[in-house]
């Protein structure tokens, strides 16, 4: 179990290396075009990079997958529907059938405009989606990893989704080098949510999503 002076520890460096946090729009390559201003909800099989961030440092990173027969949402480490948001998800309720197994939400998926009302509540004022197409087999065989680690201890792909508190963003990075690599790859395992979404960037996801709290919408589509 880490020790609360460890999480403390491991808060003050996040603030001080992330402080003064922006949306990456500078990043976006030329090779984008920025269509609409509207975000439309993919409906093909695709798998897409969550990253939230607030006033003074990046916060949280997930993982949402879909393919052509449901919805998966990896939360590693996120509160989304835990009991300490009771007094949101009185005003927010959760769909009938709401299952989250270990981190993984499983039935009753937030879009992501409810997962971005819910950042905002936990005080995020900025949160950025990469998005990568994938065949329908492959996005199915993504989803199979994360329900066996969500369901099983021990299972063939040495894999569990449940993580320790502050460690989203290795977890996501490992899970991605290890299983998602045929799609793209981090090379290395990242502990700040910035340094992980500066990464996404230069991997040419098809589509960027851009959330930020007072603004537009901002979808760009290579």
């Amino acid at each position: 179990m880490v020790s609360f002076l460890r999480i403390v520890t491991i808060l003050v460096f996040s603030i001080l290396f992330s402080a003064c946090t922006h949306l990456h729009n500078d990043l976006i390559s030329t090779e984008y075009t920025q269509k609409k201003t509207i975000y439309i909800e993919n409906k093909e099989p695709n798998i897409q990079i969550i990253v939230t961030r607030g006033p003074f440092y990046f916060t949280h990173s997930a993982i949402r997958i879909r393919s052509k027969k449901r919805i998966l949402f990896w939360d590693p480490s996120g509160s989304y529907a835990d009991d300490e948001h009771t007094e949101f998800f009185r005003e927010h309720p959760l769909p009938d059938g709401f299952s989250k197994k270990n981190a993984l939400i499983v039935n009753g998926i937030p879009s992501l405009e409810t997962y971005w009302i819910f950042a905002q509540y936990t005080a995020d004022s900025g949160m950025e989606i990469f998005e990568w197409a994938l065949t329908d087999d492959v996005a199915r065989r993504y989803q199979s990893i994360l329900l066996a680690g969500s369901e099983e201890g021990d299972n063939k792909y040495d894999f569990a989704s449940q993580d320790i508190f502050l460690l989203c963003s290795s977890a996501l990075s490992r899970f991605v080098n290890r299983f998602v690599f045929e799609t793209f790859s981090l090379g290395e395992t990242y502990f700040f949510p910035d340094s992980l979404a500066h990464k996404l960037y230069t991997l040419n996801p098809d589509r960027i999503i851009l959330f930020e709290k007072g603004g537009d919408t901002q979808v760009f589509w290579r």
